[in-house]
This record gives C-alpha cells, structure tokens and sequence, in this order.
C-alpha cells in the first residue's frame, strides 16, 4: 500500500482503536449531559522511548487542563478523542506510521455508547479513571532520498537525508532547511526549497522522500534604504553596518552587521530586509528599519557601610549628543552622609565623553575629567 502526502505531518495512515465519537450519538446526548464537571486521573503508558514519552505528555490536552481546566462528561470525551488524534501526529513525527493508540474512560472505549450515562451517575467526589495506552509499532525508515535541481556542491554537502535513516519529521524538514540556509549563505539570495514530496509504503515500511530546488542567481548587495531615523544620522548608521554595494550577499553578514549597529547603544531595534528582487545593475538592495532609544537617562542609586556610612550616587547621560552616538555622562556622589557633618562629606563628580568611530571604524575616543574631595581620619 502506498500512502502519498502533502503535509509531512500528516504522512500515512495509522491504526487507531479510539474513534471520534460518532455524531448521533454526541448530540442526542448533549442536550442531557449536566454542567457539572467530572473529575479525572491520567494515566499515559510509556512506550520505552523517553523522548517520544515527552512528546506525547506536551501534546495530551488532558494532561495540561487536567487541573486548570475541569469539563463535563461530554467535553472529557470530546478531550479525548482530541488527544488520540494528537498522540497520532506525534507518532507519525517520530517514524511510527502504524501505531496503535487506546484512551479508556472508567474502563470504556469513547464510542461507547454507554460511556456517557456511566460518567452522568457517578459521583461528584469521584475521580474517573482515564487510561491511555500507545504501541507505536515498527519505526519506518527512509527510502529514496533525492534533492533535485542545480545546487552547488557546497550546498549540497548540507542535504545529510540518507536511505535507511528514521523517517522522522524533524530530520526530513532539517535537511532542507540545511540546503536553504547553505543557498543563502553562499549568495543566492533568492533561492528556495520545497517542502518535501514524501510517499510511504506500509508494505516495506520506509518512506521516499524529494526535494526541489531552485538556487536563482548568485547577488550582491544593493544599496541601503534606512527609515524610522530621528536624530540619528544616516552616515553614521552606513558606517558601522559596513555593507558596501557589491559585497557577496549573506545572512550571516546582514546579521554581523545589523549586531554591530545595535551595540553602539542608540538604537532600540533594528530590522535588515532583503528586497525580493535585485534591481538593474543585478544587485539585491537592502531595507533597514530602526528605532531609536530615549536620549536622556538618569540614574539615582544609594549605599551604605559600616566604615564611611551612607553614599548617595546620580548621574545623567545623553546616548547622542551631536548625531552620531556621542555619549556624555555626568555623575555626582555624596559620601560618609551618616556623621551628619557637612564640613566631614565626601563627594566626587566627573564627566565621560565618548566619540565612537574616530577617524577610522571601530575606533573610540573617550575623555574623562574628575574631582574628589575626600574626608579621612588623618588629612583632608
């Protein structure tokens, strides 16, 4: 039997004992079943896999509203059946297309029909028993594993999909997005994968698995459109992204870059995108949106020791004083407060300028002045 997908989540077909309760029997009872919720324990079977076991448990919706969110008898079946069809996909993720997954309540299957009169008569102080039990069955593997189109080598060495490899979800869809993130680094700025074209045979139990690759040209960088600048000026920002026209597009490049705009402190956030198409000279220009942080800060802090008594801190800093991230601090401190004494304090105050990118890039200026007055127990 061959079993072909679209949504690599949804591959194949697994046997499942537990059934959506069937609609006639869900709504002849609905309008019976009281409001009165029906607490219950859980109780989920390990399979022997540990991290499969885990897996299960984050997507069990009784396991996470057991407690905050209590529901009747109707709901508690509905909650089940939703956690079969959960435990299912996770199987699936995981290699087991041909699993088998039983949910009792009291000791009944959900499309009993019996079920919900059993859970409206029991008692409010009791808890019912739900019992979940999962065989996930022979573990498929990879068949014919092909990524198709003209990759490069390099990119290619990233496709790490191999015949006879689990067929798990996350090391098909890895592998591709390995060959993306290849594409890109290596300047093909436009490049895309597909998702994978899977097809299963329960027979053999392995799954065939087909990427399509389209590369598009090898780009540069384009020019840099910067928005959301207010006092900020847009030569500083050209010069610490550091992105000439030209230079071979790439992600990690574009992020290096976008890192060390952030690092002069101005700048709340900023976002690098970009454009979809390169423009006539066959370069890729590049959007940059920013924000910028508040100018001013002030700063109040206070201590004490035992040996010079209370000290009282403030200070003031502008982040970008003439334009291009200049920072100026002031700062003031009153020590030894606790002898009461103004003739006795201590006090100091300073100021900090600091001009980044002087002369070349990556290269700061920073200029301090101080004074301190200081009040000991010998000399002044």
């Amino acid at each position: 039997m061959v079993g072909t997908i679209k949504s690599f989540l949804h591959l194949g077909s697994a046997r499942r004992w537990t059934q959506f309760a069937p609609a006639i029997l869900g709504f002849a009872y609905l309008a019976a079943v009281s409001a009165a919720d029906v607490p219950y324990s859980l109780t989920i079977a390990p399979t022997a896999n540990p991290e499969l076991d885990q897996a299960i448990a984050d997507a069990s919706l009784l396991a996470t509203l057991r407690e905050s969110a209590p529901v009747g008898a109707f709901a508690l079946v509905t909650r089940a059946d939703s956690d079969a069809g959960r435990f299912d996909r996770v199987l699936r993720s995981f290699g087991y297309y041909d699993g088998y997954i039983e949910i009792l309540i009291a000791g009944r299957a959900t499309d009993d029909p019996a079920l919900l009169p059993l859970l409206e008569d029991l008692p409010d102080t009791d808890e019912t028993e739900v019992v979940v039990a999962i065989d996930p069955g022979p573990l498929y593997r990879l068949g014919d594993v092909r990524l198709e189109g003209d990759v490069p080598e390099g990119a290619r060495a990233a496709f790490d999909l191999s015949k006879g490899e689990p067929a798990r979800a996350a090391e098909v869809l890895a592998a591709g997005q390995a060959v993306l993130d290849a594409l890109l680094e290596d300047g093909f700025a436009l490049a895309q994968v597909s998702p994978p074209d899977a097809v299963v045979y329960h027979d053999t139990r392995t799954m065939d698995v087909l990427y399509l690759a389209e590369t598009g040209p090898r780009l540069s960088i384009g020019p840099v459109t910067v928005s959301g600048l207010e006092r900020l000026r847009e030569d500083y920002v050209l010069r610490r992204l550091d992105l000439a026209p030209g230079m071979r597009f790439s992600p990690s490049r574009l992020e290096a870059a976008r890192r060390d705009l952030l690092a002069g402190g101005v700048l709340t956030w900023a976002r690098l995108t970009p454009a979809a198409q390169p423009d006539a000279q066959g370069r890729l220009p590049l959007s940059l949106e920013v924000a910028e942080r508040p100018l001013r800060v002030v700063r109040l802090t206070g201590a004490f020791s035992t040996d010079e008594g209370a000290t009282v801190s403030g200070s003031w800093t502008h982040r970008n004083l003439f334009g291009r991230a200049e920072q100026l601090t002031l700062r003031g401190d009153i020590g030894q407060l606790a002898r009461n004494r103004p003739d006795e304090l201590s006090y100091s105050a300073n100021g900090m300028l600091r001009i980044p990118d002087v002369w070349i890039r990556d290269l700061s200026l920073r200029l301090d002045l101080g004074a301190v007055h200081e009040s000991l127990d010998a000399y002044d």
